[in-house]
């Protein structure tokens, strides 16, 4: 009993640790947003053009420019989960910080990041949210993957004498490689989102001015023209498959020469085969290989093996708790000592969280309700999962925020329709499939034999799904309603208000603060109202899923939660 109570006593002091310093990151970004608030959005005089002007020619420009803007966004992210990575594995005070600030970053809505980002332009804003969307899970993914290099490997450079700069770029990135595609694969629907909603959304008052698929489906709303929004959904579908079929799969086929296990058996796509025998791809990989071997063949660094080191820059609970209070008590004194924010704001937003909250907690459980007996279903059935994942991994991609001013169509026939009905629907719309892949994902790695067993002992109905099922299911339905809420905070500021033929329709919620705040260019306003969506997001994860997290752990005694951060 002793080291039991001693085990969950050690377990409830590292979780408070971390609360206190995932709050303590939380309302040093709350600062921030209060300091940036102060500014002032730059004017813009650009009206829209008229939908008739757009023709095919225009449309094709507008495609192409949506598709080198995510591109751009990756290169870009890329490099800063790199660096980011990089500078926390190698810098052991900068460490905890950065981790923690990466964390707290990954909770937060990307779009609220987009008002701030318009000081740089319009064109770099879109591009820098994209990005922004992409580079906190990637640099999650990769810090991870620097730190678990197997020591084996480890030795080995020792033994060739490589220095610290060569070991990095021969040893440990080829090693990060799989880990920071998967996380770009995974973030890969929220960065569409991102896209098509930096081209489509209002701020200020500015209407899109950006050639993109995004900013003709705004205008498509702004004109009340019913079939070219329908038909833009539609190419929108195209780009997202295309686009998937020719980069991202062959990327992440490509990235499994890099593991160490037997994953690289499968198959490789039939566009990556392509890739490799053209002749102008060759000669891009081969300057490229060129261009990074002789990077990583420079003799910088030391050549002693590299110390080890803790994974997370320890803070007593005492100092954590009172920098927590100091720097939230900062962040209050920012925003309450705003001279546009008033103490009655504090209360608006806290209420508008609940209700936004409210909502997110009734979508992600309704999801579970849909998806849990479907995707056992299929996983039960691995030849069906296989025909329709193509079409799952195509619905799980697709931007659905382009087709959301229907609802505002609808509102605009009806609105108290979209007050009682929409918003939930359109929330599930976008943050269903994360509940559904991770499920799928947990079906994949059931055990066989434990399914065999129970058929073997004609164990059926609801005593199959309480004593079979559900405790090995628990802990991957658990991390897809973490990722399922994720996603739904940042639908919420796009679902809770929507527009239609220049009519705006609100549902209430913080995301509809925040989008109204932004269509009429309140920074401060805007800044408060992120704030209190972000501390939401880190409050329910450090006080709702992680402690479900632990108690799962400690019955069923789960390696997959073991493994996750």
């Amino acid at each position: 009993m002793a080291p039991l109570l001693a085990a969950s006593g050690s377990i409830i002091r590292k979780s408070a640790r971390s609360l206190s310093f995932s709050l303590a990151c939380a309302a040093a970004f709350m600062v921030v947003l209060a300091v940036a608030s102060r500014c002032h959005l730059p004017q813009t005089s650009e009206a829209p053009q008229p939908l008739a002007d757009f023709g095919w020619e225009t449309l094709l420009f507008g495609v192409l420019a949506t598709v080198a803007r995510l591109f751009g966004a990756t290169l870009l992210a890329l490099v800063m989960a790199f660096l980011i990575a990089v500078t926390a594995v190698k810098t052991q005070f900068a460490q905890g910080i950065l981790r923690s600030f990466v964390n707290v970053l990954r909770e937060t809505p990307v779009l609220g990041f987009l008002p701030f980002l318009k000081f740089l332009g319009t064109e770099i804003s879109v591009v820098g949210l994209t990005a922004a969307a992409l580079v906190w899970n990637m640099s999650h993914a990769l810090m991870k993957a620097l730190e678990n290099v197997p020591t084996d490997l480890e030795e080995a450079a020792r033994g060739l004498g490589l220095t610290s700069w060569q070991r990095l770029w021969r040893l440990e990135a080829p090693f990060a490689i799989p880990a920071l595609v998967a996380a770009l694969a995974a973030s890969m629907p929220t960065a569409w989102m991102a896209l098509i909603a930096a081209e489509m959304l209002s701020i200020a008052g500015s209407a899109p001015v950006t050639p993109g698929v995004g900013a003709y489906a705004a205008v498509a709303a702004l004109h009340n023209n019913v079939v070219a929004l329908v038909g833009l959904a539609v190419i929108m579908a195209l780009i997202v498959a295309v686009y998937d079929l020719a980069l991202m799969r062959p990327w992440q086929s490509w990235s499994m020469r890099y593991r160490l296990d037997s994953g690289s058996d499968v198959s490789d796509p039939w566009m990556l085969s392509i890739w490799r025998r053209s002749q102008s791809v060759k000669w891009l990989g081969e300057k490229i290989r060129r261009g990074l071997a002789w990077i990583g063949g420079m003799p910088f660094g030391a050549r002693r093996p590299r110390l080890l080191r803790k994974s997370f820059f320890f803070v007593p609970y005492s100092v954590g708790s009172a920098i927590s209070v100091g720097i939230c008590m900062a962040a209050l004194l920012a925003f309450v000592g705003h001279q546009e924010l008033r103490l009655i704001d504090l209360a608006v937003v806290t209420e508008l969280g609940l209700l936004t909250a409210y909502r997110v907690l009734l979508v992600v459980l309704f999801s579970c309700l849909i998806w849990l007996p479907i995707g056992v279903w299929l996983g039960l059935r691995s030849e069906t999962a296989q025909r329709f994942q193509p079409l799952m991994r195509l619905l799980a991609l697709y931007p659905v925020n382009i087709v959301f001013p229907l609802a505002g169509c609808a509102a605009w026939h009806d609105s108290r329709l979209f007050a009682s009905l929409w918003p939930e629907i359109l929330i599930f719309l976008g943050a269903q499939w994360a509940v559904l892949a991770h499920i799928l994902k947990g079906m994949r790695a059931f055990p066989d034999d434990l399914l065999q067993a129970a058929r073997n002992m004609n164990v059926s109905g609801m005593l199959w799904w309480r004593r079979v099922l559900l405790p090995g299911l628990a802990p991957h339905i658990l991390t897809g309603f973490m990722a399922s809420s994720t996603v739904a905070w940042n639908i919420a500021i796009l679902a809770e208000m929507v527009t239609w033929y220049g009519d705006a329709f609100f549902a209430p919620g913080l995301g509809q603060y925040i989008a109204q705040k932004m269509w009429s260019g309140d920074l401060p306003h805007i800044a408060l109202g992120i704030a209190a969506l972000c501390l939401y997001m880190v409050m329910m994860k450090r006080l709702l899923w992680q402690p479900l997290y632990g108690q799962i752990e400690r019955r069923f005694n789960s390696p997959a939660l073991r493994s996750r951060d």
